[in-house]
């Protein structure tokens, strides 16, 4: 990237930012990504093709095969498929007209109080759906997934109401002149079901008519099978499993918000500028174990040696912000 090509500020860039500045600097400087996803990740978002997939008016045959072929294993394919499906059913009888679906933006980033533009950075992002409520009201929908509690009125929507992402992508579509004035959130939660595996030989007891006693099995589970269990335990409470909550956004919520973008990209962007890439150790294993962990004290890796042409192991040079492709690209 040249002194004059503005760097993208997404959602999930600022955020990693604001976490720990060397991770940003290993994950968005260089570019560098896991080789192979996470599955939580993967799975989200797999779910979130078949649902831009439907949106764009693919046919369900056509989704079902790219999820499969796709998906990282069989199991994992089914079960998204599943997961798709019986959030299609559930929300079958809303009263949501779809205005747009994972429209990408690209917008200056301009200081709210002066109005003067950062030409170093522009404000990017994908929103999952903007739609026509019932009322007639716009509200950006924004696609979740969890293996968290969703039950309304718990700690999950308590953080979500203070998401900057949705104010991001509300800033975006006043500004592209769409009159947004809420956010629907539509969060999904994953079954907490894995695959059955076969019972290990010395591990297997018989009982005398010569089958298996209750809780082992001679095979794997197959992924049809499996897809039956996570289908039959999502039709036994379904309101468990899909939840959407209306969380408004106010007038002063935003502008907080936009001086709260300008001044993460002004930090940023001394960052950037003088190569202050500190970390924070507090979060190298929670909540999740960071991806560049293994090399963050190797001094081959650190920011004064950015110029390394070849990856370590378990890492890539990636695209930067795959959030951004459109749905004809692969996952």
């Amino acid at each position: 990237m040249s002194a004059t090509t503005p760097a993208l500020l997404t959602h999930s860039s600022s955020t990693c930012a604001s976490t720990c500045l060397r991770r940003y600097f290993y994950r968005y400087e260089l570019g560098l990504v896991p080789a192979q996803e996470e599955e939580a990740t993967h799975r989200g978002s797999l779910f979130h093709l078949a649902l831009e997939m439907r949106d764009h008016g693919e046919p369900d045959d056509a989704i079902a095969a790219r999820i499969r072929a796709q998906a990282q294993t069989p199991h994992l394919a089914e079960q998204v498929l599943v997961m798709w499906a019986a959030h299609a059913w559930y929300w079958q009888n809303d009263k949501l007209e779809v205005i747009e679906s994972e429209k990408g933006f690209e917008l200056p980033l301009t200081d709210p109080t002066t109005g003067a533009v950062d030409s170093r950075w522009r404000i990017a992002g994908k929103r999952d759906r903007i739609v026509r409520l019932a009322d007639g009201r716009l509200a950006l929908q924004e696609y979740k997934t969890t293996t968290k509690d969703t039950a309304p009125g718990g700690a999950y929507w308590a953080r979500l109401r203070l998401d900057q992402q949705v104010s991001r992508y509300m800033l975006a579509a006043r500004a592209e002149g769409l009159d947004v004035s809420t956010v629907l959130y539509d969060v999904a939660r994953w079954p907490g079901i894995r695959p059955y595996k076969a019972t290990p030989l010395d591990e297997r007891q018989y009982k005398k008519d010569g089958t298996l006693f209750a809780r082992q099995r001679l095979l794997d589970e197959s992924p049809d099978e499996f897809a039956k269990r996570t289908m039959d335990l999502i039709l036994e409470r379904p309101s468990d499993f899909f939840q959407r909550i209306e969380v408004s956004r106010t007038d002063d919520d935003l502008a907080e918000f936009a001086q709260e973008q300008w001044d993460q990209a002004q930090i940023l962007g001394l960052a950037r500028q003088r190569g202050l890439w500190y970390r924070n150790t507090s979060v190298c294993i929670e909540p999740y174990r960071c991806d560049y962990l293994g090399i963050c004290a190797d001094r081959a890796w650190a920011p004064i040696a950015a110029g390394a042409e070849q990856p370590p192991q378990g890492l890539m040079f990636g695209d930067k912000h795959p959030e951004l492709r459109p749905a004809g690209d692969d996952v």
